[in-house]
């Protein structure tokens, strides 16, 4: 990717390759620089799609674009890998090897690969509902759900705690069952760009294949402000987990996205932070509604007759 960013240079201005080239020697910038190509380069073709498609192209504009796109940067430009990822990633391979089973290695090729990515893709599935079902890890999922701007890069703003928890839950149980980690990148890639057509304004159904692949309107049912719909439709990339398990919810695509009743703020850094105080505050309330309880039990122990 970076050297495709050097030839653009040099399509832009003769020689102008050569000045960015000793960028490369960084490699947290050189991520960067491709993420953010990639960032762009996804954009193009979705912001295209959408004009051809009648999309509303205006949210663009907005601030709630703004704040999805340095998620997408954080994620996709090497920030979060070399400042989270990696180090806990290469803290629990210090461990699980002693636990490595190698169970994949049972299956011939390429069905080893069908499998961790069905794998994968259930445990999404599961891991989603937990964000749902869980009041704890849903206070952080509702930053994703609370964006009223749906484009192609909310797919990106997971909270960060959100995010090694699922990389977390993830990591481990494939390392045991023996899946290299290289399996990951296009397992990563793939699902990145369905989740960027998922969150487009695309009126897209897939027609015949909407019961087994997540479309865009199957997905923004689940960012509906109804309750009932929000908690449905977790399916990743295969929509066929919500048929099975019973959690699927159809109909036309929701005419308003976000989440009734929360103040969540539009900034980066008020959308990592806001979990935090809502679960302090959660937590406050709790304590001193105990408090209350115990306080009122021993008084009418002391006031009942011996």
């Amino acid at each position: 990717m970076f050297e495709q960013i050097l030839n653009a240079a040099d399509a832009i201005h003769p020689g102008l390759g050569q000045i960015v080239a000793p960028l490369g020697n960084y490699a947290l910038l050189r991520q960067f620089l491709s993420g953010l190509a990639a960032l762009l380069a996804v954009f193009a073709v979705v912001f295209v799609l959408e004009r051809v498609c009648g999309g509303n192209l205006k949210r663009y504009l907005t601030r709630n674009f703004r704040t999805d796109m340095l998620y997408g940067v954080f994620y996709r430009g090497g920030i979060y890998n070399t400042l989270i990822y990696v180090p806990v990633v290469a803290a629990l391979a210090a461990i699980v090897p002693a636990w490595d089973f190698q169970l994949i290695q049972y299956l011939p090729q390429p069905l080893d690969y069908v499998a961790f990515w069905l794998i994968t893709d259930a445990a999404g599935y599961w891991i989603h509902r937990w964000y749902h079902s869980n009041p704890i890890l849903w206070e952080f999922h509702k930053v994703h759900h609370a964006q009223t701007e749906l484009t192609f890069v909310t797919s990106f703003r997971n909270h960060v705690v959100e995010q090694l928890a699922s990389n977390v839950v993830l990591f481990v149980p494939l390392k045991l069952l023996g899946f290299p980690l290289w399996y990951w990148g296009p397992v990563i890639v793939l699902q990145s760009l369905f989740e960027s057509l998922q969150h487009s304004d695309l009126n897209w159904r897939f027609g015949r294949l909407y019961p087994v692949i997540v479309s865009p309107v199957f997905h923004a049912i689940h960012h509906s402000p109804d309750r009932a719909r929000h908690d449905s439709n977790y399916g990743k990339i295969l929509s066929v987990w919500d048929y099975l398990f019973g959690t699927i919810s159809v109909g036309e695509r929701p005419q308003r996205y976000g989440l009734a009743g929360v103040d969540m703020p539009v900034s980066f850094s008020g959308t990592m932070v806001t979990p935090f105080k809502e679960l302090w505050k959660k937590g406050r309330q709790s304590i001193h509604s105990i408090a209350l309880v115990t306080d009122s039990s021993g008084l009418q122990a002391r006031e009942e007759p011996e």
